[in-house]
């Protein structure tokens, strides 16, 4: 069979325009743009819910047809099934882009799942600080004393479990990085 140009095809012209189209939504940048606003909400959705797991422990607000035990098991779920990918790509979104806005709601992530015993937050706020080093630095700046304080211990568990096996000399010489962070100021 022999090779017919576009306009030989019945319907030839529409295929064009379509593949050019998909070519346009289908773009990485449309795509890395689509995967920040996923993760950020995904961030979003399981502060308020670790929120609401919260306040059923504390009792500070009475909530009506769940209990704390199917609030546990909601909040594992959703970081079982949507905030370890979201974590995987906040980490391509930071590192390979500088993903302000990502990184700016993995910290408050962070810092509202203090209950948690997952160490992927910890971990991957060490990742993004490896890869981008003086972003996480600024962006550390702006949470309150006591909130620093909390990421910057995040911040060196993540290191450390992220370095593992690393010689300590390379090791130390990120944490100093981190002790150098002074509130309010960036590196």
């Amino acid at each position: 069979m022999s090779f017919q140009s576009p306009r030989a095809w019945p319907g030839g012209r529409l295929l064009i325009v379509l593949a050019l189209g998909v070519g346009i939504v289908g773009s990485p940048l449309a795509c890395e743009a689509d995967a920040s606003s996923r993760t950020v909400k995904t961030f979003q959705e399981y502060i308020a819910l670790n929120a609401k797991f919260v306040r059923s422990v504390t009792q500070e607000q009475s909530l009506p047809r769940e209990s704390y035990t199917e609030l546990r098991n909601a909040v594992e779920a959703f970081h079982e099934t949507q905030i370890l990918p979201a974590l995987e790509d906040a980490t391509q979104l930071v590192c390979e882009r500088g993903d302000r806005e990502v990184l700016s709601w993995l910290m408050r992530l962070v810092v509202a799942a203090s209950n948690s015993a997952s160490e992927a937050h910890a971990w991957t706020l060490g990742e993004m600080f490896l890869c981008r080093s003086e972003l996480v630095a600024e962006l550390h700046a702006q949470f309150p004393a006591a909130e620093q304080e909390f990421l910057t211990a995040q911040l060196k568990w993540g290191i450390r479990n992220v370095m593992y096996g690393r010689p300590e000399e390379e090791i130390q010489r990120q944490l100093q990085k981190v002790d150098a962070f002074k509130p309010g100021q960036t590196e």
